[in-house]
């Protein structure tokens, strides 16, 4: 007894074999053309106007954010003892510094109206090759707080890699919270440039919050939404949330945590961080 004829094995191997390398390659190209920048670049030159209001002018975002801090500043003071309220405030030098003061950051006299801080920081976004570096300056004297943050993002593809650059500069009020930290809520200005040279500028509003609860140990979270604009372009929005936890050793505070950074309709910018700060 003869086995079938098997004159289809060669074609059927031919198929696969192609099949095979269509699956393989096309996923390839398409990663070789498209990145997290390139959505961000796509919102740049998009002319839709999708992002702002159906009849031009400013986005409803920014009127919104505008809206709100009109009505803090011309708000009536119904606070019942004003003198208290506006009572000068100090801060240790550093979180968890003994010196025989109370464990708490800020303190209700005179004898060190400011602090500052300076971090650096590394993120790598946990779906693509995005990798970003950071540096920030924040302080405060008395009330009167304040941020410079510059973030470089790098993207490496296979063909190309794209870069982004993300500035901001922001003035809040620090706030004693909950007896061990302070909460900063304030306004920013933003810049975002890509590396062909256009740019982006606008604002956003924050949230800020850092806590001591426990020796050695920190935490702290930040909020922002805001809208920037492309010149000659549309408003997009701008949403950023940070969340880390930390350990204090001396001046120096190491910390790990999540950055999450959303322009536009482009994908999220989203993944760990790691980063060490000194206070000064």
């Amino acid at each position: 007894m003869h086995d079938a004829p098997r004159d289809d094995v060669p074609a059927r191997r031919r198929l696969l074999l192609f099949t095979i390398a269509t699956i393989a390659t096309t996923p390839s190209a398409a990663l070789a053309q498209a990145g997290k920048i390139d959505g961000v670049e796509r919102s740049a030159g998009s002319s839709s106007g999708n992002h702002g209001d159906e009849g031009g002018g400013e986005p409803w975002l920014v009127r919104l954010l505008g809206g709100l801090f009109h009505g803090a500043h011309c708000a009536p003071d119904t606070t019942p003892d004003t003198t208290r309220a506006l009572a000068p405030q100090s801060y240790l030098r550093f979180p968890y510094d003994g010196r025989g003061r109370a464990p708490r950051f800020v303190l209700p006299d005179t004898s060190r109206p400011a602090f500052g801080a300076v971090a650096a920081q590394r993120f790598i976004d946990a779906s693509s090759t995005l990798r970003g570096v950071g540096i920030d300056f924040e302080g405060a004297v008395d009330r009167l707080h304040w941020d410079l943050a510059y973030t470089y993002y790098r993207e490496v593809k296979r063909s190309e890699t794209d870069q982004l650059h993300d500035g901001r500069a922001s003035l809040g009020v620090a706030l004693p919270f909950l007896r061990t930290g302070y909460v900063a809520p304030g306004a920013a200005f933003r810049l975002v440039c890509l590396d062909d040279g256009r740019c982006a500028a606008g604002g956003d509003a924050e949230i800020a919050a850092r806590i001591f609860p426990l020796r050695p140990f920190g935490l702290s979270a930040t909020q922002r939404l805001g809208a920037v604009k492309w010149a000659g372009g549309d408003w997009i929005m701008v949403s950023e949330t940070n969340a880390a936890a930390s350990v204090q050793i001396g001046r120096l505070e190491v910390s790990a945590g999540w950055h999450w950074l959303k322009l536009a309709t482009a994908p999220a910018f989203a993944g760990p961080t790691a980063g060490v700060r000194v206070w000064f």
